[in-house]
């Protein structure tokens, strides 16, 4: 009986450092995304065409003469390109897709550090929690590389194909006996 507690104590100590492992992973995951996107989201790249290169965000551009045209105003054909990414349904859409990623990765924990088996991927929480991290990650890339091509409509598939998986994934494990 008392080697039964230990086991047990055991595993969940187990499953609580293999958690936050996978935060601090989920953490830097996210750290990366946010340095490689951010810069190209705030346009703080300037590329010139020629042999001039790319120009930081402290560095002037050179002086080139202003041609003497009076601007004339354009008509916007298209509005719906000029969109902001993060809008309302991309929100909802992302926070919908990490919650139910959140829930199935405390369902999956839970069943590993229960002895249980998982059936698709590796058999840690926090292997789990960083294949799913990176699976949201890429998902939001494929968002944001559709927003950026002019997909609009086509924007919101990949976030939504994942809140489905993670959600198909709940009712699995609860069909095996979860929450």
């Amino acid at each position: 009986m008392a080697n039964d507690a230990t086991d047990r104590l055991r595993r969940q100590r187990k499953a609580l450092r293999e958690g936050i492992l996978a935060c601090v992973l989920i953490l830097l995951a996210w750290i990366i995304l946010l340095t490689l996107v951010a810069p190209r989201l705030k346009g703080q790249e300037l590329a010139l065409a020629g042999n001039m290169g790319v120009l930081s965000p402290a560095e002037s551009l050179p002086s080139i003469p202003a041609p003497k045209v009076a601007p004339t105003p354009i008509a916007i054909r298209n509005p719906a390109t000029l969109g902001r990414f993060w809008d309302t349904p991309n929100r909802a859409s992302a926070l919908v897709m990490l919650w139910l990623a959140g829930a199935d990765m405390a369902q999956t924990c839970r069943f590993l550090s229960r002895g249980r088996h998982e059936d698709y991927l590796t058999q840690s929480c926090a292997g789990n929690v960083a294949l799913t991290a990176a699976f949201e990650v890429g998902a939001i890339a494929g968002a944001w590389t559709l927003h950026r091509t002019g997909h609009h409509k086509l924007e919101r598939v990949p976030m939504v194909f994942m809140a489905t998986q993670s959600a198909r994934a709940i009712a699995y494990s609860h069909t095996k006996g979860g929450w």
